[in-house]
C-alpha cells in the first residue's frame, strides 16, 4: 500500500542516497608539515571516472624538506571510503604510512563528499573511480613504487571488484578489506531482517524476501544500478 511504498522510498534512500559528509577544503588540514623529522606535503586533485564526474582526491606524499619532491618512488595505499563517508576518513591512518615513507592516496567517490554525482552504488560504479585512480597513479613510476588498497564497507567491496578485473590486478600487491560484504542482496536482506515488526515493509519475516524485491526495484530505478 501506500505506507509500504514510502518506506520502500526511504530505504531505497538509505543505500542509494545516505547522508553525505559535508566538509571544506580547509578542514583537510595544512598542505605541508612534518611529521616527526619526515616532511610531508598533501596534494590535492580532480580526476574523472568514466562517466565525466569529477573526483575530488588527495595525494599525502613523504617529501626531502628542502626540495619537497619525492626521494624515488615509494609505495602508495589508496584509501577508500564507507557509503556516507569521504576522503577526510582517511585521517586516521595517513600519519602512519606517512612515518614508514608510504603515501596515501584518498578520494570522495562519486556520490560523496565534493565530488559530482547524487547516488552511491556500493561499489558498482565506484570501481569506476577506482579505475581512474590507479590509471593516474600508473603514470608516475618515478614517485610511486607498488599500489595497495585499504577499503572500508562499500570501499572494500570496490577494492574486491577491480582487483578481480584482469585489466587491474597484477597493479594491486594487497589488500585490507574493513568491513567488507560480498553481496549486495546480503546487505538489504540483513537491513529488511533488523526492522522487522518495526515497520510496515516488513511486519514479519516471511515478508523479508518480498521487501527486498520490493526495494531491488526501488534502488534500481532511482540509481540506475
Amino acid at each position: 500500500g501506500e505506507i509500504g511504498g514510502g518506506m520502500t522510498d526511504i530505504f531505497a534512500g538509505l543505500i542509494c542516497r545516505p547522508p553525505r559528509k559535508e566538509y571544506t577544503e580547509n578542514d583537510l588540514g595544512p598542505a605541508r608539515y612534518l611529521l616527526q623529522e619526515q616532511m610531508c606535503i598533501r596534494r590535492d586533485l580532480e580526476l574523472k571516472n568514466r562517466r565525466k564526474m569529477n573526483l575530488k582526491c588527495s595525494q599525502y606524499l613523504p617529501v626531502d624538506s628542502e626540495t619537497l619532491e619525492v626521494e624515488g618512488p615509494v609505495p602508495c595505499v589508496i584509501y577508500l571510503h564507507g557509503n556516507s563517508g569521504s576522503r577526510m576518513d582517511a585521517d586516521d591512518m595517513v600519519d602512519t604510512f606517512l612515518a614508514e615513507k608510504i603515501s596515501v592516496f584518498s578520494i570522495d567517490f562519486a556520490g560523496c563528499g565534493l565530488s559530482d554525482g547524487d547516488f552511491v552504488t556500493l561499489g558498482w560504479r565506484e570501481r569506476e573511480d577506482l579505475e581512474a585512480v590507479l590509471d593516474y597513479l600508473a603514470e608516475m613510476p618515478h614517485v610511486i613504487s607498488h599500489v595497495a588498497l585499504y577499503g572500508r564497507s562499500m570501499g572494500a567491496a570496490t577494492a574486491m571488484l577491480v582487483a578481480s578485473d584482469d585489466r587491474f590486478y597484477h597493479r594491486i600487491v594487497g589488500m585490507v578489506l574493513d568491513s567488507c560484504y560480498a553481496s549486495v542482496r546480503q546487505v538489504l536482506l540483513e537491513l529488511a531482517d533488523k526492522y522487522v515488526g518495526k515497520v510496515p515493509l516488513v511486519p514479519f519475516s516471511a515478508m523479508i524476501e518480498p521487501a527486498v524485491d520490493m526495494l531491488r526495484q526501488a534502488v534500481k530505478q532511482r540509481a540506475r544500478f
